[in-house]
C-alpha cells in the first residue's frame, strides 16, 4: 500500500531550510538601531538579509515566496516603528513601551513563520498582498461564480480545496522534474502535467462535474508526487553515464508509471468531456502495482 501524503505541504527539505533561514534573517535587523545610520538606511538593512535571500532562490519558488514575506514582515515593522517614534519621541516611557510592544510582536509572528516553513506550509503575515500578486493566472477562478453553479456549500469547499491542491501539486512537481536528467522521463513528466492542467480548466469551466474526477485527483497526483520525489532522492535522476542495472531498472519503472498515468490522464479528459461516469478502481490497482514492483513505497 501506498502511505499518501499531504500535498499540500512541501517536502523539499532545501526549501524549507532556506525559507526558514529568510524569515529567521529579519532578526538581524536589530543590531542595526545601534549603529550611527539614519532610519532610511536601517530601513534597507532590515531588508537586505531577505531580499538578498528572495535573489539567490528560483524565481516562483517556494522559498522565495517566504523570502518575499520575510521582506514585508520587515516593511511592516519600519512602519510600525516609525509611527511609535513619531508619536512618542518626546515621551521615554512611552517610546521604550511602544518599541518593546514592536519587539514582542515581531518575535510572535516570526515564531508562527518559522514554525510554519519548517513544516513546509504556506505562510502569509497579516495583510500581505503576496498572495494576491502572485496568484497563478492560469488558475484564477471567479469564485463566486463557481459558487453559484455548486449546489452545496460542501461541494464548493470541497472543489476549492481540490484544485488549490492541484495548483500546489504541479507546482512542486514542476521542481522535482527540473532534477531530472533524462529528456524522456522529463517529457513525460511535463505531459502528465499538461493533462492534468487540461483537466484543471475543463473543472473551472464546469465545476458542478468536479466529483466525477475526484477519484482520480484525490489519488494519481499524491502518488506521482511520492513517486517522482523519490526517485530524486536515490539520486537516478543526476545519472547520465555508467548507469548500473538498478537505476535503469528503476527508469524504465518510471517511465512505465509516467506512461500509464498520462492514458488515464486522456481518459479522464476524454470522460469528462462526453459526460461519461467512469471508475478508476482497476488504474489505481494498477497504478499501486507499478509503483510497489518498482521499489517507491
Amino acid at each position: 500500500m501506498i502511505k499518501q501524503q499531504d500535498a499540500n505541504l512541501v517536502t523539499d527539505s532545501e526549501e524549507k531550510k532556506w525559507a526558514r533561514r529568510a524569515h529567521l534573517s529579519t532578526l538581524l535587523s536589530y543590531p542595526l538601531f545601534f549603529l550611527p545610520f539614519s532610519f532610511p538606511w536601517v530601513v534597507v538593512g532590515n531588508i537586505a538579509s531577505p531580499f538578498l535571500h528572495f535573489l539567490s532562490r528560483k524565481k516562483g519558488s517556494y522559498s522565495a515566496k517566504q523570502a518575499l514575506e520575510a521582506i514585508y514582515l520587515q516593511s511592516l515593522l519600519a512602519l510600525m516603528v516609525w509611527g511609535v517614534f513619531s508619536k512618542f519621541s518626546d515621551d521615554r516611557f512611552l517610546l521604550v513601551l511602544g518599541l518593546g510592544g514592536v519587539l514582542i510582536l515581531h518575535i510572535i509572528l516570526l515564531s508562527i513563520g518559522v514554525f510554519k516553513t519548517t513544516l513546509g506550509k504556506e505562510h502569509h503575515y497579516p495583510f500581505s498582498f503576496f498572495p494576491a500578486l502572485f496568484r497563478n493566472k492560469r488558475t484564477i477562478e471567479n469564485w463566486k461564480e463557481i459558487k453559484t453553479k455548486l449546489s452545496a456549500g460542501t461541494d464548493f469547499s470541497d472543489y476549492k480545496a481540490m484544485v488549490e491542491k492541484i495548483d500546489l501539486f504541479q507546482s512542486n512537481l514542476k521542481s522535482e522534474l527540473e532534477q531530472f536528467s533524462d529528456p524522456t522521463l522529463k517529457a513525460l513528466g511535463l505531459d502528465f502535467e499538461t493533462q492534468l492542467d487540461e483537466i484543471r480548466r475543463r473543472l473551472a469551466e464546469e465545476p458542478i462535474r468536479f466529483k466525477q474526477a475526484k477519484q482520480f485527483l484525490q489519488y494519481f497526483p499524491e502518488s506521482t508526487l511520492k513517486v517522482v520525489q523519490s526517485y530524486n532522492k536515490l539520486g537516478f535522476s543526476k545519472l547520465t553515464n555508467q548507469e548500473d542495472e538498478e537505476s535503469i531498472k528503476r527508469k524504465e519503472n518510471l517511465k512505465s508509471l509516467f506512461e500509464s498515468l498520462n492514458q488515464t490522464s486522456k481518459q479522464v479528459n476524454l470522460k469528462l468531456k462526453s459526460e461519461e461516469a467512469f471508475h478508476l478502481d482497476v488504474e489505481i490497482n494498477a497504478l499501486k502495482k507499478n509503483v510497489e514492483y518498482g521499489g517507491y513505497t
